[in-house]
């Protein structure tokens, strides 16, 4: 079941190819991720999926072959700010300024974490 904002979230990802999904817990956010990649690989040859669990390194040093997904979930802490994720509050902006056509992101945070983390990503990323 797709989301009421579909045509949004999939207009964002056809226009700047990076979104960010903010929500509580138990919102759906994961869902629609899952959502949105099954619908990008039906009209995407060859994409890839890379899940970044192990912070901006990660994404960093990834060496996947365009066309990728990377999907950030819950990158500063799933229930509560996790101090060391500290390092995605200079690195997730960047990344995501690097999305194209076959570099997207999909970035799912809860909202309890936003207030403390995701302000400063946010007006970079507008």
């Amino acid at each position: 079941m797709q989301p009421t904002n579909w045509g949004d979230l999939t207009q964002a990802l056809a226009k700047r190819h990076a979104i960010m999904i903010i929500g509580q817990s138990g919102s759906g956010k994961t869902a629609t991720a899952e959502a949105l990649w099954l619908h990008l690989k039906g009209g995407i040859p060859d994409l890839k999926r890379v899940h970044i669990t192990h912070g901006p390194d990660q994404l960093r040093t990834d060496t996947t072959v365009p066309p990728v997904l990377y999907d950030i979930e819950d990158p500063w802490g799933r229930f509560k700010f996790e101090p060391d994720s500290r390092p995605w509050n200079d690195q997730l902006a960047p990344a995501f300024e690097s999305a194209r056509h076959d570099r997207i992101f999909i970035f799912c945070a809860n909202s309890a974490c936003r207030s403390s983390c995701a302000t400063s990503l946010t007006a970079s990323l507008t």
